[in-house]
């Protein structure tokens, strides 16, 4: 049985609450969530004792404790990206296999660093929105190139969601991304995103929603429709589970620096609507 360690700014939160149980629906007996470490207690949930045992988990009390006693390890903080870099620094330097949850990091000048750090040891590590890893994304063959054009539409709060939108967009039409529009309101932010080439993906958020719909404008006219997508936290950690089990990292790192590049980009558009801002990708 492989252990699976947790590293956290606070462990009473969706993904935490909701990743033991489903990689090990997935993995059986080959591995299991088995240790955890968090940065504080939840500051309106349980406790980090609290939570390791409701979920028989072993606390650890430094992240040194935790990446010796690990085979494998998830940093998380899904919606505090800007303690990535510190929750990162020791796993990183482990040569044990690590995935870090979306969003990556705050910034593109972030994301070159803590990859930095992985590379200077080996270190394998990926990270990732689910919605890449969506079934019907997954199903997708067009090329960057055969697209013209394509519309996403999703839910959420910019801060924590625009990345499941930017991620299967930069998986479908690739990482260069060139120039991003604010075109939306408080209620519904939406953007005009530029790739190489003049091709187009319009990016909208409705609050409210609660799942993401793609129509992709091929350049040969046809129109390919994802009205729903369905199942991706599975999808995803499937491919999770997979890296852990074979090493194989799913998400090139070139790409995750275009994404949270646009990210920032299209965070900085919302500033001065209805001007072009460049995104260096």
């Amino acid at each position: 049985m492989k252990k699976i360690g947790f590293i956290d700014n606070y462990l009473d939160e969706w993904h935490a609450n909701n990743y033991p149980q489903t990689i090990e629906r997935l993995a059986g007996d080959e591995m299991k969530v088995a240790y955890a470490y968090a940065r504080q207690d939840a500051p309106n949930g349980m406790t980090t004792d609290e939570w390791c045992a409701k979920m028989g988990v072993e606390r650890v009390d430094t992240i040194e404790e935790l990446v010796e006693k690990s085979d494998y390890i998830i940093v998380l903080s899904p919606d505090h990206p800007q303690y990535h870099e510190e929750l990162c620094a020791i796993p990183l330097r482990s040569g044990k296999r690590v995935y870090v949850d979306k969003t990556f990091a705050v910034d593109s000048a972030t994301a070159k660093r803590i990859f930095a750090v992985a590379n200077e040891s080996g270190t394998p590590v990926f990270s990732s929105s689910a919605l890449r890893f969506a079934d019907e994304v997954m199903a997708q063959t067009v090329k960057p190139d055969e697209i013209d054009h394509m519309t996403v539409i999703a839910n959420g709060d910019p801060d924590i969601y625009l990345i499941h939108m930017i991620e299967p967009s930069i998986r479908l039409m690739g990482p260069k991304a060139e120039r991003t529009m604010f075109v939306g309101t408080e209620k519904s932010p939406s953007w005009v995103v530029e790739f190489a080439g003049g091709r187009k993906v319009n990016m909208t958020q409705y609050q409210g929603a609660h799942s993401w719909y793609f129509r992709i404008h091929k350049t040969d006219g046809e129109v390919l429709v994802i009205p729903e997508t369905n199942r991706f936290f599975d999808s995803f950690l499937e491919q999770l589970v997979d890296f852990f089990r074979t090493g194989d990292v799913k998400v090139d790192q070139a790409e995750t620096i275009a994404v949270i590049e646009l990210r920032t980009k299209m965070r900085e558009a919302m500033t001065k609507p209805y001007e072009w801002v460049t995104v260096d990708c």
